[in-house]
């Protein structure tokens, strides 16, 4: 008896209730629509899956297209070249890999779904294999899922076609995920031309004529016996010249010298507009009438000769030479008529009036004057003195250093002369390398300013081929290919399976055919399970999903003889 105010303890046995049993629903199989059958969430993944993959690959044509654009000097979009320039374009490519690798897994579990639909109701399966094939349906687990259950019956004429697909799709999915690294692969360091922010620019020494400020063109640097390090590039407009029988005009030639005293600066500019040191550097030569002159030929100092071998610009060790080429092609004085471009310089583009002021400062009415005064190196000779001549008479080698200039100069001179036989060229030459000297060395002191617009060389890493973005292209080809496949096989070949829901999966197993399986599987591994069908003979049957002709109920049935017993429903077809 209980105790008061406590229930009384039922007893441990459960007892089955007398009930009424419920009739079961209807088994008429009503039409549906395409989007019941694939259901909501796989139409979803399906349809949204493929719009991501679509904007994924769209951002990276735009990359990789904007990329080609610039490697030609084409225009660039300004969003792309940020993203180069803050060296963000392999962790973009790398997003949005992750994002078509994310889109496609998810369909591919939908495709899994649905080849496991159409080799239910087409083929069939082992019966140990048709608990799993049925739970993919609702499962989306990828084809991967499908792999060792087609194994098992793989040379079935019927499943060999859907083996294919999904071995396919098993492949392209493993490729998949590689995109990343396979994408970067197009990448390497180029060069791109990119227009800069209009900026001011130091082009000019202010010579004000209330304080007379002015640059100091007669201390520093002796130009005429220093060497340059290096001979900047710089841009030309020449006309053609002329030569007669006792004359050589090397043609009106102005040469402007680029305001970047960085060597870096001036090899990544591409093009420039805006304030320029611009200096006409043309030179006639006259030959004179000398008569009544006597030479003598002694000399009070040795000799050398030179083999004149040539080098690179820079002395050589090895030969005892200077190889000026380089030098004189720039200069334009190697006797062939090249172009700025094949001389390695700007096109300098002629203007209406050279001598028009863009700025309102004051400044030296040509701008060259101190540049001028910086390069004068002549003492007039004394007639009691023949020996104090010019400092700068002799260009030969070997003269005392107070009479000659550098030798690098000398050399340079000496093989324009060899070279072309003109001695226009020469003095041109010279006074363009001297007066560069001379505008470098005082470029930072420059203090007028005006705005340039220009176009300069940045170097970027960004794709420089499409062959591995071809590759991803295939591999997604490839995808969809099999994915539209399975779709439409499934909504022209499939009545009983409405994918993602689970109780028509579970239910579907259950059948007259698989109920003492179902049985043992309540409370025994899948291993136990499958040797105890095993031991009975029934492993050699075969599933599908199909409407039963006794029951008219949508159930698992055996479709081929198991010991001795001849079932009547046909086996599907693919």
């Amino acid at each position: 008896m209980a105790s008061a105010g406590y229930p009384e303890k039922l007893d441990g046995n459960v007892h089955e209730t007398e009930r009424k049993d419920t009739p079961p629903p209807s088994s008429i199989q009503k039409p549906r629509h395409f989007w019941e059958k694939l259901g909501f969430y796989n139409l979803a993944v399906l349809i949204l899956g493929t719009a991501a993959v679509a904007l994924a690959l769209a951002f990276l044509c735009f990359l990789w297209g904007a990329a080609t654009q610039a490697r030609h000097g084409g225009p660039f979009p300004e969003l792309w070249f940020k993203i180069a320039e803050a060296g963000w374009m392999k962790q973009t490519v790398t997003v949005s890999s992750v994002v078509i690798r994310v889109a496609t897994a998810a369909q591919l579990g939908v495709f899994a779904a649905i080849l496991a639909a159409l080799i239910l109701e087409r083929v069939g399966v082992p019966t140990e294999d048709l608990p799993k094939m049925s739970m993919i349906r609702c499962l989306n687990s990828g084809p991967h899922s499908l792999a060792l259950s087609i194994m098992n019956s793989f040379f079935s004429g019927a499943l060999v076609p859907y083996a294919m697909l999904v071995f396919l799709a098993i492949l392209d999915a493993f490729a998949m995920q590689f995109t990343s690294t396979i994408l970067l692969v197009d990448f390497a360091n180029t060069n791109v031309v990119r227009l800069q922010e209009p900026t001011p620019i130091l082009f000019g020494i202010t010579s004000n004529a209330d304080l007379g400020k002015s640059a100091n063109p007669y201390g520093g640097n002796d130009y005429w016996k220093s060497a340059p390090l290096n001979y900047p590039r710089f841009a030309e407009y020449k006309e053609a010249g002329s030569t007669g029988a006792n004359w050589v005009d090397t043609g009106k030639t102005y040469r402007g010298f680029l305001p970047f005293r960085e060597a870096a600066e001036r090899d990544a500019l591409r093009n420039y507009t805006g304030p320029m040191m611009v200096v006409d550097t043309r030179v006639v030569c006259v030959k004179p009438t000398i008569s009544n002159i006597s030479v003598d030929l002694s000399s009070d100092f040795p000799t050398f000769e030179t083999n004149g071998t040539d080098a690179e610009l820079g002395y050589s060790r090895t030969k005892g030479v200077y190889d000026t080429n380089d030098v004189r092609k720039a200069l334009g004085a190697t006797g062939q008529t090249l172009t700025p471009a094949e001389r390695g310089l700007f096109q300098l583009h002629t203007v209406s009036n050279w001598t028009a002021q863009s700025t309102g400062v004051v400044y030296n009415k040509t701008g060259l004057d101190f540049l001028m005064d910086s390069i004068q190196k002549i003492n007039y000779m004394n007639e009691e003195d023949a020996l104090n001549v010019g400092d700068t008479t002799f260009f030969v080698e070997y003269c005392p250093p107070d009479w000659s200039m550098h030798r690098t100069h000398a050399t340079i001179l000496q093989e324009i002369l060899h070279a072309t036989g003109n001695p226009a060229l020469v003095v041109q030459s010279l006074f363009t390398i001297l007066l560069q000297m001379a505008y470098y060395d005082f470029l930072p002191e420059y203090d007028l300013t005006a705005t340039a617009n220009y176009y300069s060389e940045v170097q970027v890493n960004v794709p420089v081929q499409w062959t591995a973005f071809a590759g991803v292209l295939a591999m997604l080809f490839i995808h969809f290919a099999l994915l539209t496949i399975a779709v439409v096989l499934f909504l022209t070949r499939t009545e009983m399976s409405l994918l993602g829901n689970s109780w028509q999966a579970v239910s579907q197993v259950m059948s007259t055919d698989t109920a003492n399986v179902v049985q043992h599987g309540a409370t025994a591994s899948d291993k136990e399970v499958k040797r105890s069908m095993k031991d009975s003979g029934i492993v050699e049957g075969k599933i599908r999903i199909t409407k039963s002709v006794h029951s008219g109920r949508t159930e698992a049935t055996a479709v081929r003889q198991r010991h001795g017993a001849m079932y009547s429903t046909p086996a599907g077809h693919v």
